[in-house]
């Protein structure tokens, strides 16, 4: 009853840097991860090049998104989910079965891509 009406992050309290998340779930995928890192200001310069975009695709919007610098304020979620002896897992112990997840839905679409009113999810 005291959480009507809130919002809560629910968040890890050990956040991993985002190019550790990308080599996770590539392992996770079994695939290669990036062999380099570039910075964000490069890596946006580049995007703008027609030739770079052909070839690695529409990178412009991840660059954006990995590099933002976001803070969550988890110190209320945490209180409610504590009481109930509930606490935000690592990502490293369920990175295995989300990307497994979204590999069967991914696989599921394809499988039935004609029928657009086929829940995915």
């Amino acid at each position: 009853p005291d959480s009507a009406g809130k919002t809560y992050h629910v968040v890890d309290p050990h956040a991993l840097p985002a190019h550790t998340v990308v080599e996770l779930v590539a392992r996770a995928a079994d695939r290669r991860g990036p062999a380099i890192r570039l910075p964000a200001l490069f890596t946006r310069q580049l995007s703008k090049l027609t030739a770079f975009s052909r070839f690695f695709g529409e990178v412009r919007a991840a660059a954006d998104y990995f590099n933002a610098r976001a803070e969550f304020d988890s110190r209320e979620a945490d209180v409610i989910l504590s009481e109930a002896g509930i606490s935000c897992p690592g990502f490293e112990s369920y990175v295995d079965r989300l990307v497994a997840f979204i590999a069967s839905r991914l696989e599921r679409l394809t499988e039935r891509r004609g029928d657009l009113h086929d829940p995915l999810f």
